[in-house]
This record gives structure tokens, sequence and C-alpha cells, in this order.
């Protein structure tokens, strides 16, 4: 779309997730009818893939909800793809979400806004101090603050060093694995999201 531009590193990509947020960041390089092909690219990318699960992730969440605890995803990811990739796990009937809220065109309904941890709080009946976040990026830390729900970096996504740094100063907890969200969720019952 941009062929004047030197695309960025996935290092890059990670930081301009992490702050200002991928919608800002695209909107500084394209115009209106070029973020519409964008769009277009990035969803034709998304049906087309099927990415795995990080390795023990499936069975931590299946033990989670066998032992009562709920699951809510909120991505910046379309809610149909969310499920289509729970779904195609062979341990879909284990690991299904009990709420899926995808990307938002409206800004209050999608990270960092509150709306989305407001809303799994009500749909599965928990409190802030009942639920914690877990988020590789800030929004997710911005959305969790704002509804005093605790906060964990998933660290395990990426090691981009200032996403690290920040990530550890701004969480209640830096997790370097699934194995550490492991011990840390299988303490105690809770909510996820």
């Amino acid at each position: 779309l941009r062929p004047d531009l030197e695309p960025c590193s996935l290092e890059e990509w990670f930081e301009v997730n992490h702050h200002p947020g991928v919608l800002t960041y695209l909107n500084s390089l394209f115009t209106p009818e070029q973020m519409e092909r964008e769009h277009e690219i990035w969803r034709r990318s998304l049906d087309a893939a099927l990415p795995d699960f990080y390795a023990g992730m499936p069975e931590l969440l299946a033990e989670f909800r066998a032992r009562g605890g709920k699951l809510a995803v909120i991505s910046h990811s379309p809610e149909d793809v969310i499920r289509r990739h729970y779904e195609a796990h062979p341990m879909a009937d284990k690991i299904r979400p009990d709420l899926i809220l995808g990307w938002d065109s409206d800004p209050s309904r999608r990270k960092p806004a509150a709306w989305p941890a407001l809303h799994a709080l009500e749909q599965l009946g928990v409190k802030p101090h009942e639920a914690l976040v877990v988020d590789d990026l800030m929004p997710g830390v911005k959305m969790a603050k704002a509804v005093g729900v605790p906060v964990a970096a998933a660290g395990w996504g990426h090691s981009v060093p200032c996403i690290r740094e920040s990530m550890a100063k701004e969480c209640d907890a830096y997790l370097s694995s699934v194995q550490e969200l492991s011990h840390m969720l299988l303490g105690r019952t809770m909510a996820v999201l």
C-alpha cells in the first residue's frame, strides 16, 4: 500500500501495538481508502491462518475450566476468528471461552477502554478482585486498571526489551511462561479476562 515506506521489523510492530496502539499507528500511515484496503488484507490473512496455541496453554485452560474457572477473551482480533481458532482445537469442548469480545469499530467498546472488562465481569458474574487480565501489551493493562482488575503480563509472547520493562513496571505480575501462569491460576479459582 505504501511502497515508499520501509516495512517495520517484528519488534517495531510489537512496539507500536504496545504504544500508541495499532489503529493510531496505521492511521498515521494510511489514507482512509488505504485503511479500507489494509483491513481487507488483514482480514484475508486472519481467515487463511490457524495459529497454534502456546505450548501448555490448552491444558492449562482445560484444567482451569474443570476447576470452575471462567474464561473471557478480549481481543483486537474479530470475534468470529477467535471462535474459529478455539473450535478448531482438539480440546475445544474443554477450553471454549465463556465469552469472546473481539474488535469493535466503537473505540469505547475495545481495549484500552473499560467497557470490555466491565461487560465481561458482568456477564461472568465476578467482581474485579475475583478476576485476572492476562495480556502482552499496554491496551489490556490500561483496560484492567480502569476497572480495578489485577493484571499479569503475558511475557511469553515476545521479548521486546522496552515492552518487557514497561509491562513489568505496570502489571501486578510479569509472567515469562505459560507454566508461570499455570502456577498462578491453579492455586485459586478466578475468572480470566
